[in-house]
């Protein structure tokens, strides 16, 4: 079993190799796991279950492996096109992924993984007697596109399902967030990871949590000038859970890092601050910013105005739990409040089959979330009658338990401030 630590580096994008039909199931076909989603968690369950001897189709919404947090160019580009040569540019943890994308594409070049790209699933049936397979019902996710093997396979049967369905920005309306020019955080990064596009020329980046720091990173490293970062909390929440945050150094090293890029770029980083309006008649013109107290209660008297024509607002991230809801396993609410799958210390849901992993645990980031799809993949392949060791599935405990200790620090530390509704 592979440890997600990083290897060697890809040295240009990876063409994957067309999809044989002959690599996809037939029609109602079974096979041993299907993996729902294809960015951390679910690249590393697909590897995983290979490498334990299991056939296995991966399902997947996006046209490439990758997901959200490892949004990239197109991966069909040719070397030597623009952009080729820095496939990973901006990213954090970008060995590790191209370590799995080709393992990915190995197996699918083998005939033991279909991938199945621009599919989503719309439905999920469980067994029925002496059947033990759940019925997974896809479609394309555009109608009228060029015939893919979703075109040809509106079902895959599997006993076995791990869903790693990722999660979505936070968002808290404010008075003028509707307006072009307002997008989720995690929006502009996307568009500068997967299309090196700038949302906009100057900008604000807001709300709370360290996503704040990648995405103004981000922004100033490709030209964009980013007037300040407001982060509606402070830094004693850190202080006062640094145990947590001990447990994964690695991330206070990332933080360093883009603290780096703030300073090097002069841009004001302030605590306790927030937007709360964003002004503009056919777009975003000006935004106003105001200091807070611990409550998120604005500070009168200590309201600013700022000529802006991008507004960059993250809160955080919360998962996408409708397909752990359609299958019937049970959720909770998690320490930010957000609703996450219930799993066992093997990533197993409270519904026989259904395996949960990455963001729909709980929001925690790209290594946990890889971590979390390996120990589902050796669930399923040990679930499946397959050995699998005792050390690895332990020694991924173990890792999950002190990246889940880091994300505990971050939600407490970065809270929606409980009086935000005053803004509107």
């Amino acid at each position: 079993m592979t440890d997600p630590t990083p290897g060697p580096a890809t040295p240009g994008p990876t063409t994957p190799e067309p999809i044989s039909p002959a690599a996809v199931p037939p029609e109602g076909g079974a096979v041993d796991l299907v993996v729902v989603g294809a960015g951390p968690a679910g690249l590393a369950a697909a590897v995983t279950a290979v490498d334990a001897g299991l056939r296995v189709v991966v399902v997947d919404a996006g046209g490439q492996p990758g997901g959200q947090y490892w949004r990239h160019l197109d991966e069909s580009l040719a070397d030597g096109s623009p952009g080729a040569d820095d496939e990973g540019a901006g990213h954090h943890d970008w060995q590790i992924f191209t370590r799995m994308r080709d393992r990915f594409h190995a197996a699918r070049a083998r005939g033991v993984l279909s991938y199945l790209p621009g599919t989503q699933v719309w439905f999920l049936e469980p067994p029925v007697l002496r059947d033990g397979n759940w019925t997974i019902r896809v479609t394309p996710v555009l109608d009228g596109s060029d015939a893919t093997a979703a075109d040809r396979l509106r079902t895959v049967r599997a006993p076995a399902v791990v869903l790693c369905p990722g999660g979505y920005d936070r968002q808290l309306p404010l008075p003028g967030w509707d307006l072009p020019g307002v997008m989720a955080a995690g929006g502009v990064q996307a568009l500068l990871k997967g299309h090196r596009t700038l949302a906009g020329r100057r900008a604000v980046v807001a709300g709370t949590g360290p996503f704040l720091l990648p995405v103004a990173a981000g922004l100033a490293e490709a030209g964009a000038e980013v007037v300040t970062v407001c982060e509606a909390a402070d830094l004693i929440g850190w202080v006062r859970h640094m145990g947590g945050a001990l447990r994964v150094p690695a991330k206070a090293r990332e933080g360093a890092e883009y603290a780096r890029v703030l300073l090097r770029h002069k841009i004001a980083y302030r605590p306790r601050t927030v937007v709360t309006g964003v002004h503009g008649e056919s777009g975003a013109e000006a935004v106003t910013v105001a200091r807070v107290d611990r409550s998120g209660a604005v500070r009168p008297g200590t309201e600013r105005r700022l000529e802006v024509d991008l507004v960059a607002l993250g809160w955080g991230f919360t998962p996408s739990l409708e397909l752990v809801v359609a299958a019937g396993a049970e959720t909770r609410l998690d320490v930010d409040g957000s609703l996450v799958a219930v799993v066992d210390d093997d990533q197993r849901s409270t519904v026989r089959g259904i395996y949960v992993a990455g963001e729909a645990t709980g929001v925690g980031g790209a290594v946990l979330a890889v971590l979390e799809g390996e120990l589902a993949a050796l669930a399923a392949a040990q679930d499946h009658s397959h050995l699998v060791p005792v050390a690895a599935r332990r020694r991924r405990q173990r890792a999950i338990a002190r990246a889940r200790a880091f994300a505990r620090t971050m939600h407490l530390a970065h809270p929606v401030p409980p009086r935000w509704p005053d803004w509107l």
